[in-house]
């Protein structure tokens, strides 16, 4: 058998024995995905993740705030072994186990939040709904989102962010895709409700003192745009699943010109291990 048969047959085989995406609802975070590669967006669908430093301080934050999964504070050095995994077994579950730094700094998020006059007007408008999913039908594929908070006329995400000062935390919408999460979600509200809101907000609130909190109106060009994106990712992500074909990066080979830089070349002994906590 040639190489480019073998490879055929392995693709095939590959495929055959893949899992089956249109099984699950397309949640926002696998349009996103789509900017990296399509193969990107499949593993998004279909994989599990566990939260990354910055997710499990958002999670802690949006729980104290919203009215969630109780939050623990992680007795032990590390969320694993035997010591951990006899204390987790008596806890009430699902909860959300944070260590003692974490803990302490997203009860301080939560203070700041709080004690902010125009994040808590935004949040905590009487008759809101808060994370309540929402399932509906886009382009015939169903489709998944929670809201973090939302009204008839409005809708309210919570980022934690290192920098939340209007000049900088503009890129982070821009390089998190946040403005095509907020988007995603005013499109879930029209499908459930007939009607989309008017006002999309950002309550922005740094991980780090002195924890301040800024709120940002996303501008009507912005959300359309960040639907237009939306609708075009999905439909890359359905043609991929018409075709079972999921790309990569690259089909080719391809050329590498490393620039004549004087660089500091860093050496694999001179990398020390990632800390848990």
């Amino acid at each position: 058998m040639t190489i480019a048969a073998l490879s055929s047959a392995l693709q095939s085989e590959l495929t055959k024995n893949a899992q089956d995406t249109t099984a699950y609802p397309i949640r926002n975070h696998a349009l996103k995905a789509t900017a990296r590669s399509m193969a990107h967006a499949r593993h998004a669908i279909l994989a599990n993740y566990e939260p990354t430093l910055s997710q499990r301080l958002g999670l802690g934050t949006h729980s104290l705030l919203l009215g969630g999964p109780p939050v623990l504070c992680c007795p032990t050095k590390q969320r694993r072994g035997k010591e951990y995994d006899a204390w987790l077994d008596k806890q009430v579950k699902p909860s959300i186990v944070l260590s003692k730094r974490e803990y302490d700094a997203s009860h301080r998020m939560n203070d700041a939040i709080h004690t902010n006059k125009l994040a808590s007007q935004v949040l905590f408008v009487e008759g809101t709904i808060y994370e309540q999913t929402i399932e509906w039908t886009q382009l015939g594929r169903a489709r998944r989102c929670t809201p973090d908070a939302r009204t008839t006329n409005h809708l309210v995400d919570l980022k934690t962010t290192r920098d939340a000062s209007p000049d900088r935390f503009r890129w982070d919408v821009a390089k998190y895709g946040y403005d095509m999460q907020l988007a995603d979600y005013a499109q879930a509200i029209e499908a459930q409700s007939g009607l989309a809101p008017r006002r999309c907000y950002i309550v922005a609130v740094e991980s780090k003192p002195p924890y301040l909190c800024t709120v940002h109106l996303l501008t009507p060009g912005t959300i359309q745009r960040a639907q237009r994106r939306c609708i075009d990712a999905l439909t890359k992500v359905l043609e991929c699943e018409r075709t079972g074909i999921w790309p990569g990066y690259s089909d080719e080979i391809l050329d590498l010109d490393v620039p004549d830089q004087n660089l500091e070349l860093v050496f694999d002994d001179d990398e020390s291990e990632d800390d848990n906590d």
